[in-house]
């Protein structure tokens, strides 16, 4: 995935230009901006670049000045100004080449700084909304392929957490709080490979509320999208089980 992120970067260096600097050449400031890049000072690095942007503003090397300081700033863990660096870059210039770059690393920023998705929702919410702009927009892109693997990560943990909580809910008798856990599950987050378990689960609860029609529907449910999983045979034997009593 890290080579993913310097994918970008050799379009930056075919692109720079011999157009003079105010006070100094414009490849000595860019090369100033590089070896301070290379040599892991990136908040130099992002200055300087923002300098390109600043001082000329409508030169089309300041375009891509401004994601190399977005790129920067990201390195050295100042996420805020990367995302706002990044996220003005892809307001201001749309259609630009360097635009789904951009847009993926503003979720890539975001997906990164999720330490735990079960406690982080406002970031973990951040980094779906980011990854899942990034697709909508360019979903030919080199980078959808990995914003989509993320996302999947993102839910399975969800996903995970959800059934952990439920089934510590279902050993300690509270059903209900369960049984929403398990349809939390369902309802969102449905091409989790936890989804069949939810589903067997379910059956479980129902037939604990006594309620054999519902947990045989739920069952049925769960051979109809998962046939012939263990999860789908284990909720038949269970219902048939049931009903012979």
């Amino acid at each position: 995935m890290k080579k993913i992120v310097f994918t970008a970067l050799s379009l930056f260096l075919a692109s720079c230009s011999d157009e003079g600097f105010k006070d100094r050449p414009l490849d000595e400031v860019y090369n100033e901006a590089m070896d301070s890049m290379v040599s892991g000072y990136y908040v130099k690095a992002a200055e300087t670049f923002e300098d390109v942007e600043r001082q000329y503003p409508y030169n089309s090397w300041a375009k891509k000045a401004q994601v190399m300081a977005g790129y920067c700033y990201y390195k050295s863990q100042r996420h805020e100004q990367a995302v706002a660096v990044l996220d003005n870059f892809s307001k201001m210039h749309p259609a630009h080449e360097l635009t789904p770059y951009a847009t993926y690393l503003i979720g890539l920023i975001h997906y990164e700084r999720v330490k735990d998705p079960t406690r982080d929702h406002q970031t973990t919410e951040e980094a779906f909304k980011a990854l899942d702009l990034h697709i909508k927009k360019f979903p030919r892109s080199v980078y959808a392929k990995d914003s989509k693997e993320r996302i999947s990560l993102l839910k399975e943990l969800l996903a995970a957490k959800e059934i952990e909580v439920a089934r510590q809910y279902q050993n300690e008798g509270s059903d209900i709080s369960a049984l929403g856990r398990f349809q939390t599950v369902i309802q969102k987050h449905r091409d989790s490979k936890y989804t069949p378990e939810a589903y067997y689960r379910i059956v479980e609860v129902f037939l604990s509320f006594g309620d054999a029609a519902l947990a045989n529907e739920a069952a049925m449910i769960l051979e109809k999208n998962y046939p012939g999983t263990s999860w789908s045979n284990m909720a038949k034997d269970l219902v048939k089980s049931a009903l012979e009593k």
